[in-house]
């Protein structure tokens, strides 16, 4: 018997990963008809108590699941099948991760499909588990969608938010937290960028020192926005090209700073003052060096 033992533990060990490829296997198959015969699936998978599997989940989850809701629901989100996957996938399982690794796509499949205003502002508050939830990447959806709501004090609660995540962002960046670096820089280049665009749209309708204020604002969070792309873009594309799908949004945010560059040297000159328009030119042109070296193969 003892000469056995290690003969069985390899046995065991060596069969997690092809069990867990075979739970996989089928829920590739049976979510995409009908994603709520693929509930006993992937609640075996996410509730054995392996990392492999767990790790299998998650990606599951972000790779196959999430692209159905976000940027927006397609017709299979809409589903009542669908919604009784989500409903399913918040039940209270052996190890939570159900609920985690779903609690932000939940959030924001329910953000969608309510037009009553309180849950709104419920939604706006929530506040999520771990990483695992990819919290940040549906509240930065939530930020948006409020912000377009004809509500005043819903678009400002939209505004809100997005500084509150974007202040997160920027302090995980400095603590070196838990979620993926690039992530974490996609996220704040977008909430940096959306900021700038907000507040462009607000100057159309403000005094004129408020305008100026606004606009500078903007000027502002489209540098910095160009200046997390110089982070992420530097890191492998795996890092961060699901956070762009997920968002809808750009490959890089240096192209708009560059604009705003050379449309303050124009107005520079315009008032005489060459020697500035130089020095800003410098700055567009080193950001053209930057976005050239980032596309490089």
């Amino acid at each position: 018997m003892i000469a056995l033992l290690p003969v069985v533990l390899a046995f065991q060990i060596s069969s997690a990963p092809v069990q867990v490829a075979g739970l996989v296997a089928v829920l590739q198959q049976t979510y995409p008809a009908d994603p709520a015969s693929a509930i006993p699936t992937a609640q075996q998978l996410a509730a054995m108590d392996d990392e492999i599997a767990q790790g299998a989940f998650d990606d599951w989850i972000q790779k196959r699941v999430a692209p159905d809701f976000a940027p927006l629901m397609n017709a299979r989100a809409k589903s009542e099948s669908a919604d009784a996957f989500l409903r399913a996938m918040a039940e209270p399982s052996t190890n939570g991760l159900t609920a985690d690794a779903t609690a932000g796509l939940r959030m924001w499949a329910d953000a969608q499909t309510t037009s009553d205003v309180q849950r709104l502002r419920l939604l706006a508050a929530t506040e999520f588990p771990g990483p695992a939830s990819l919290g940040a990447r549906y509240q930065l959806l939530l930020a948006d969608l409020l912000e377009r709501r004809p509500e005043g004090d819903l678009a400002a609660a939209g505004r809100a938010l997005r500084d509150r995540i974007l202040a997160s962002l920027l302090d995980c960046e400095r603590r070196s937290c838990q979620e993926t670096k690039g992530r974490v820089e996609y996220w704040a280049a977008y909430a940096f960028s959306r900021r700038a665009a907000a507040s462009t749209r607000m100057a159309a309708d403000a005094t004129p020192a408020e305008r100026r204020q606004l606009l500078g604002s903007a000027f502002v969070d489209d540098g910095n926005a160009a200046a997390q792309t110089n982070l992420f873009g530097r890191r492998s594309e795996s890092e961060w090209a699901q956070e762009r799908a997920a968002l809808g949004s750009r490959r890089e945010y240096i192209s708009a700073h560059i604009a705003d560059l050379e449309d303050l040297a124009r107005r520079q000159d315009a008032k005489g003052n060459g020697a500035g328009a130089a020095l800003t030119r410098e700055r567009a042109n080193h950001w053209r060096d930057v976005l050239a070296e980032l596309r490089k193969p």
